[in-house]
């Protein structure tokens, strides 16, 4: 399989989450494996749990919620994502997340060279 990178589930890296240091994440993907991607990784969090107000300079985030219920807060308007649902944060825009209950996400950081400025939200 020289073409097909295969990461079995007892291989996957353990890191912490930048924004909330007591929180540890599972590195799917680390940057270096798909070109511009920085990272592809799954986190827990609990209930209370909050990641502080910041923005990234260069870097798409994009969530997918397969689990619980977080408020999304930008501009200090508040948004509910739960179970299903998708969010997609541009560089250079302040954000910060509650948990409102247990929750596990599916993240990844994309740089923002791998955008046009045709899908800029």
């Amino acid at each position: 399989m020289s073409g097909i990178k295969f990461i079995r589930g007892d291989e996957l890296l353990k890191g912490k989450v930048n924004h909330k240091v007591d929180t540890v994440k599972e590195i799917i993907l680390k940057k270096g494996v798909v070109p511009n991607l920085l990272q592809l990784a799954k986190v827990k969090f609990i209930k209370g749990d909050k990641i502080e107000k910041h923005f990234h300079e260069s870097i798409y985030e994009i969530f997918y919620v397969i689990s619980g219920e977080l408020l999304l807060i930008e501009n200090n308007e508040s948004t509910r994502a739960a179970s299903g649902d998708t969010f997609v944060i541009s560089p250079k825009q302040y954000h910060s997340l509650e948990i409102l209950q247990s929750t596990e996400l599916i993240y990844f950081n994309l740089e923002e060279k791998t955008w046009n400025d045709d899908f800029r939200i």
